[in-house]
């Protein structure tokens, strides 16, 4: 009887590790797969950039020239101003460009492998990883890419190159596309892996979604940037999942009733 009771006992004490147990397994996914984007550097970014932002951040600069950029999250830029041309390099993240007209200085944003060049318009610039996104708002941009021929982008119109490539020109929907400028994000029928690929752009920590049935949920919706607990309910009932802390910083949404 003593022997049964003593291995109760121990099935209990195992019980009671396995939960906090797992618990770490994932906060250790979680690290390594932050160290393995260690050398996406955003420190050295920011160190030799003249403007940034952090994780969250929107910041609205006049440049000398008396044009408008605004950064998104996550975002550097150097400026470089002279007597024949205004170039600014996008390091990492996003900035939407308010382009002053002057024909005697055109105005040069570089990202990556490729160039986009204008004389006054309205226009987005977002680096992701080695692909950059050229998104037109106002006027005509000219975008170049290695040594092919540029392609030029009207309002409304996208393009996207990497590895010194460009892609084909496409449609966007600029409602979604610089939604991010009034501090919100537009989704329309997105996987719910690429909507929480998103917010975590912009904010602290990291979050996670298992199960592939989960990952591939279709969401639609209009989320607030600044409130995570109102985007999170929000999730959390029409997706039908439940959404577990395991460390301040590491949010893990999985298939359940939310509590």
């Amino acid at each position: 009887m003593a022997c049964v009771c003593r291995r109760a006992s121990f099935r209990a004490e195992q019980a009671t590790w396995r939960k906090p147990l797992r618990r770490w397994a994932y906060a250790a996914a979680v690290l390594l797969a932050v160290g393995l984007t260690v050398q996406n550097t955003p420190w050295l970014d920011r160190l030799r950039a003249d403007y940034a932002t952090g994780t969250g951040e929107s910041r609205s600069i006049e440049l000398a020239d008396g044009s408008h950029l605004q950064l998104n999250t996550d975002s550097a830029v150097q400026i470089r101003m002279s007597a024949g041309e205004r170039q600014i390099r996008l390091l990492r993240g996003e900035g939407f460009f308010d382009v002053t007209k002057d024909p005697a200085r055109p105005f040069v944003v570089q990202s990556g492998d490729g160039w986009v060049r204008v004389v006054g318009t309205q226009f987005s610039v977002a680096r992701r990883d080695d692909q950059t996104r050229v998104q037109v708002a106002q006027c005509k941009v000219e975008v170049s890419a290695g040594s092919g021929t540029p392609v030029y982008l009207d309002p409304g119109r996208a393009v996207e190159y990497q590895s010194r490539h460009l892609a084909h020109v496409h449609g966007f929907d600029p409602a979604s596309g610089f939604a991010w400028r009034q501090r919100q994000l537009v989704f329309r029928q997105q996987p719910l892996s690429v909507v929480v690929s998103e917010l975590n752009r912009y904010w602290p920590g990291k979050t996670l979604v298992l199960g592939d049935a989960l990952r591939s949920r279709v969401v639609s919706g209009v989320f607030e940037i600044d409130k995570p607990d109102a985007v999170l309910k929000a999730l959390e009932y029409t997706l039908n999942l439940r959404a577990e802390y395991y460390t301040p910083y590491l949010l893990v949404l999985r298939e359940g009733n939310a509590s």
